[in-house]
C-alpha cells in the first residue's frame, strides 16, 4: 500500500468520524466505517482489474490516427456514433413526452429566473473594470437576444397557456411597474379624463 492509498484512507475516516455509543460507551468511529477501511485497503478495491485491462485515451486516439488528417477526423466521428449507439441502447428505448407546462417556485415571480441569476453574477462585482463592463453589457445582450427565441419556441410549444404567462408574469426584472401604475387613483383619473 502506497503513502497515497494511505492518507486516501485518512481523509476517508476523517470525514466519517463521529461519536457512536456502542454498549452504553461513546466510541469515536462507528464500527461499520473500520470494516470499510479494511475493504478499502485491499488492492482489488483501489485499483481493480478492469481498469489495467483498458486501454488509456492516448493509446485510442493513437491508434485511429492516419497520415491523412482528414481519415483521422472520421475514424474519430465514426468512433463517437458507436459511443453514441452504445449508450442509446444500454439505455433503453424511451418515447419523448412531452412536459406539461409548469411555474414551479421562482417561475412564478420572473419568466427567467435562471438569467436574472446570471445577469447578477455578471453585474455584482466589487470593481468594474473596462473589461468586465465590456463582458457584463455583452452577456446582458446576448441574454434578452437569447429570451426572443426562447419565448417564441415556449408560445410555439405551450401555445395560449404561455401567453397568459406572459401577461400575468415579468419577464426579467420581478417587478410589476406598468402594472402596479395603472392601478394608481392618478392613472385611473388620467384615463377617464381622456
Amino acid at each position: 500500500m502506497t503513502s497515497r492509498h494511505v492518507a486516501l484512507i485518512a481523509i476517508i475516516a476523517l470525514s466519517f468520524v463521529h461519536t457512536v455509543p456502542v454498549r452504553g460507551h461513546a466510541a469515536l468511529v462507528n464500527p461499520a466505517l473500520v470494516a470499510s477501511v479494511g475493504i478499502a485497503t485491499q488492492p482489488q478495491a483501489l485499483n481493480p482489474p478492469y481498469l489495467s485491462e483498458m486501454p488509456t485515451v492516448d493509446r485510442v486516439m493513437h491508434a485511429m490516427q492516419t497520415a491523412d488528417p482528414r481519415e483521422t477526423a472520421w475514424r474519430q466521428m465514426g468512433a463517437f456514433y458507436e459511443l453514441m449507439e452504445i449508450i442509446k441502447a444500454l439505455s433503453g428505448h424511451r418515447e419523448y413526452t412531452q412536459l406539461k407546462f409548469r411555474t414551479p417556485v421562482l417561475y412564478g415571480h420572473v419568466r427567467h429566473p435562471l438569467y436574472l441569476g446570471w445577469l447578477f453574477a455578471f453585474w455584482a462585482t466589487p470593481t468594474m473594470t473596462v473589461a468586465h463592463l465590456v463582458f457584463a453589457i455583452a452577456t446582458t445582450v446576448y441574454i434578452l437576444i437569447a429570451i426572443q427565441f426562447e419565448e417564441k419556441d415556449l408560445v410555439s410549444l405551450h401555445g395560449d397557456e404561455y401567453r397568459r404567462y406572459q401577461k400575468r408574469v415579468p419577464m426579467i426584472v420581478p417587478l410589476r411597474i406598468g402594472k402596479a401604475l395603472a392601478k394608481t387613483p392618478l392613472a385611473n383619473q388620467e384615463a377617464e379624463s381622456a
